[in-house]
């Protein structure tokens, strides 16, 4: 699900060509379209302001020692013949390594920024001793599993909405990642690497949330709906793997598409968190094709040897 897109958006650069964004003052929208959030039908004609291209410039690109020799210059060589500007980040489990490609290059988060509204709300129950009220599991099931923007909208406000969140990711150590203006959640900016270090939290042991809530996080992000089970799953589940994953789709106009695929596989002597955020993709399926392409690699080059 996605939020609405930006009303006048910036040209279009070239393939080899990036531009370093420009985020205007957020304006006044549409209050109906703000509670509903990403209904694609609405994106083109809602009034968001123009936040130019979802990926800031100024970090270089990274790779730290990769789990495997090939997997640098693997996903490289993909990225190279897409259409698109992205960023990876992988944690192997099992060896304890890490790849990074670009990983502090901010995204518009679309809805997986919906992952960290998620982990808020189960810290803010195991600060009050308590498990998630019938409400908030109600609400957490439809945010994750079929990616409801009226239950995300929500969490967010029972949150405390944009400074709830940052409250959160200080305290989470994601530094890099910040709240969206006002009410507007699908446009928080985040990291590959943080989204990593997010989903370390909710699938290792970790003072910021309970055993209990980071199953039940797990549980959730086990069973999203099947027409969303694309990105980080392909490979994986044709092998039978267990996925969680939360993915998310936002389309900026002339401005291409973001799309975005995070969580956690495990299965085939894997054990990997794994984070691909995308922008500038001429479609939504040519964003979802890039996503899935890094993942069948890195599923691939994680293989046991």
């Amino acid at each position: 699900m996605t939020p609405p897109a930006p009303a006048r958006p910036a040209a279009r650069p070239g393939a080899a060509r990036w531009r370093r964004p420009r985020r205007p003052s957020v304006t006044t929208v549409d209050a109906r379209t703000l509670a509903v959030g990403v209904l694609a039908s609405l994106l083109v004609a809602s009034g968001l302001p123009s936040l130019g291209w979802a990926v800031a410039r100024h970090d270089p690109v990274v790779a730290a020692p990769a789990p495997t020799p090939t997997l640098d210059g693997d996903v490289r060589h993909y990225l190279a013949g897409r259409h698109t500007h992205a960023a990876v980040v992988v944690r192997d489990l099992v060896t304890g390594q890490e790849y990074r490609y670009r990983p502090d290059e901010r995204f518009d988060s679309a809805s997986v920024v919906k992952i960290a509204i998620m982990a808020a709300v189960l810290r803010q129950a195991d600060a009050e001793q308590r498990p998630p009220s019938t409400q908030e599991r109600r609400l957490l099931r439809a945010m994750v599993e079929r990616s409801d923007n009226g239950a995300a909208s929500t969490l967010w406000n029972r949150i405390g909405r944009g400074a709830g969140l940052d409250a959160f990711l200080a305290a989470a150590g994601m530094t890099r990642t910040e709240a969206g203006p006002k009410g507007y959640w699908g446009v928080s900016r985040v990291t590959a690497a943080d989204q990593v270090l997010l989903m370390s939290h909710l699938t290792q042991p970790t003072p910021l949330l309970s055993g209990a809530s980071r199953a039940y996080a797990q549980r959730l992000m086990g069973a999203v709906d099947p027409s969303q089970d694309w990105g980080i799953s392909s490979g994986p589940a044709a092998a039978g793997a267990q996925v969680q994953l939360k993915n998310g789709w936002l389309p900026r106009g002339r401005d291409g598409w973001a799309v975005h695929s995070v969580g956690h596989v495990q299965g085939g002597g894997r054990d990997y968190l794994v984070a691909v955020l995308s922008v500038a993709n001429p479609t939504q399926q040519k964003g979802i094709a890039t996503v899935q392409g890094v993942s069948r690699i890195v599923w691939r080059d994680l293989a046991p040897r």
